[in-house]
């Protein structure tokens, strides 16, 4: 049983590898933070309240265009009721950061760490505009409790969101074509994890 996981997951690696797409590493809590300077959230901060704006910052290491990328998605986060706002400095709700992954054999473009308000992405895995912009949003949306919805069981190193398999912004592999679109399944995922307004606060 424990080889046929191994050989599907394989199997998965080279078709995703194949179709040009990239995945998303993101680390459950007890794994160490890439950035020792991260600032760990409060408890009560890990749910969406659609009443509340919450602060968004980029790092300036990105790239203009990479900036500028990021921050035409901040719009289409309202579709999970989740209102951004840019700001230049200071310590904000989501800290969007640079990082490189070195690793020669992983895939993984962008990086989110429970309990930080950091996530990261690796600008040189991103192959294109709209890639990146996919990223972010899957990147941002951990940040805020959602995990991820598969295509297929074992897609990723992370377990699967229990509401099913298809396609979605929190697939694990990442498209390079598609726009940001959340999805009926991302939805659910939501709707799943809960909203702050809801009584709901998720704390793991």
């Amino acid at each position: 049983m424990v080889l046929r996981k191994v050989l599907f997951r394989l199997m998965i690696a080279i078709y995703c590898v194949w179709l040009g797409l990239s995945g998303c590493g993101t680390q459950s809590q007890g794994i160490r933070n890439p950035d020792p300077t991260a600032i760990i959230m409060q408890s009560d901060n890990r749910c969406i309240d659609p009443a509340r704006t919450y602060s968004i910052r980029i790092d300036r290491r990105f790239s203009h265009d990479r900036q500028q990328a990021m921050i035409e998605t901040i719009p289409a986060m309202e579709q999970i009721g989740l209102r951004l706002r840019l700001v230049e400095t200071g310590m904000p709700d989501v800290y969007v950061r640079l990082w490189r992954n070195y690793n020669p054999l992983s895939f993984t473009m962008g990086l989110y760490t429970y309990p930080y308000t950091y996530v990261y992405i690796d600008p040189a895995r991103v192959l294109t505009r709209t890639q990146l912009q996919r990223v972010f949003a899957h990147e941002v949306a951990h940040r805020f409790g959602l995990q991820h919805v598969c295509r297929v069981p074992y897609e990723g190193k992370e377990p699967c969101s229990p509401v099913g398999f298809g396609e979605g912004v929190m697939n694990p592999f990442i498209q390079m074509y598609e726009p940001v679109q959340f999805t009926p399944l991302d939805l659910q995922e939501l709707r799943r994890v809960g909203l702050c307004s809801s009584g709901f606060v998720r704390t793991r």
